[in-house]
């Protein structure tokens, strides 16, 4: 069941989609898809999905909700216990030919994929979907899922997203050492050396899993291969080693 909040619709116009939450960052991809469906010259529209439970955000969307009216949109009340399903129809009904959604680029280490981007992106594969770091930095970066970037809002990388960075490198470097020295109690108990390469592997998957940027699982990798070639190939704490590693290397 739809209920229509408002009417602000331009005829003949394409149709950017922005979904609300009551999350407090919800707010900046509400500005961001404003700024982007003025950039496009897109019908506005802002749709949230309720259901029968508890929404302890209730106030949070209330805002996000006002927000979205002030800023142009048109206000869409969808009904239903699927939130992916409810907007996807309604964008399929509705000819939405541009979605906005937020998340966070920190990922748990339990947690490979954004679930609501995902779902609509696979029941919606032509439609343009956008997702906006929602995380509190500068950065506001839109993202298209087809793997390129449309624009920053908020220009270049801040020093957040520099400390963020350092941050990144600083878990890599302390996984991979981590690793060395789990390695290294292995050999000292006499276990077999395959076993040190399964304990880096591990840590190369930590490091893949639980970092935003592909860049970090290559540079795991990297440090893998290194740190074994050094301390547990002979000659030790050199870059030479016998060729019979090479394949454990690639």
């Amino acid at each position: 069941m739809t209920l229509r909040l408002a009417t602000n619709s331009k005829v003949g116009t394409d149709r950017l989609l922005v979904c609300l939450s009551g999350s407090k960052s919800n707010e900046r991809v509400i500005r961001s898809a404003a700024q982007m469906a003025q950039a496009f010259n897109s019908d506005f529209i802002a749709v949230y999905v309720k259901n029968n439970q508890f929404n302890k955000w209730e106030e949070n969307l209330n805002n996000n909700i006002s927000l979205a009216h002030q800023l142009g949109a048109k206000v869409i009340k969808l009904q239903g216990e699927n939130p992916a399903l409810q907007i996807t129809e309604y964008a399929k009904e509705s000819s939405v030919i541009k979605i906005v959604l937020g998340a966070s680029p920190y990922k748990k280490i339990w947690q490979t994929r954004s679930t609501l981007v995902y779902q609509i992106g696979y029941l919606l594969p032509e439609v343009d979907e956008y997702v906006i770091n929602s995380a509190k930095t500068n950065l506001n970066q839109v993202q298209h899922l087809n793997g390129t970037f449309l624009t920053h809002f908020k220009g270049s990388l801040s020093k957040s997203g520099s400390k963020r960075m350092a941050k990144n490198m600083l878990m890599v470097s302390s996984i991979i050492l981590g690793s060395t020295v789990v390695g290294e109690l292995l050999i000292f108990a006499q276990v077999p050396l395959v076993n040190v390469v399964l304990v880096y592997m591990l840590g190369i998957m930590l490091c893949a899993i639980n970092l935003k940027d592909q860049v970090y699982g290559f540079l795991s990798a990297f440090l893998a291969v290194i740190s074994f070639n050094l301390f547990f190939t002979k000659p030790y704490f050199s870059l030479s080693s016998s060729p019979v590693y090479l394949l454990t290397f690639f």
